[in-house]
């Protein structure tokens, strides 16, 4: 995540979230079963296909975003 937040620096904002009992609202309402987990909101709302749970590697991150953002790294 520290690699897309500096890769994507003003194009794109990388959000963690403690996903404890503080934010079991959160979990809910985004349907997160299993972390880690990846969704991209644009303008309030979830990009549709862009839930992703699970491990991913830096190369696959990068493609998920490419995929869901259109934002393509300039390296990997």
């Amino acid at each position: 995540m520290v690699w897309a937040d500096s890769e994507f620096e003003g194009k794109l904002k990388v959000v963690k979230v403690d996903c404890t009992n503080e934010n079991k609202g959160l979990m809910e309402e985004y349907k997160v079963y299993g972390l880690p987990c990846l969704i991209v909101i644009k303008d309030g709302t979830v990009v549709d296909g862009s839930h992703h749970e699970g491990a991913i590697t830096k190369q696959g991150l990068a493609e998920y975003i490419a995929k869901n953002t259109g934002l393509q790294a300039s390296s990997v």
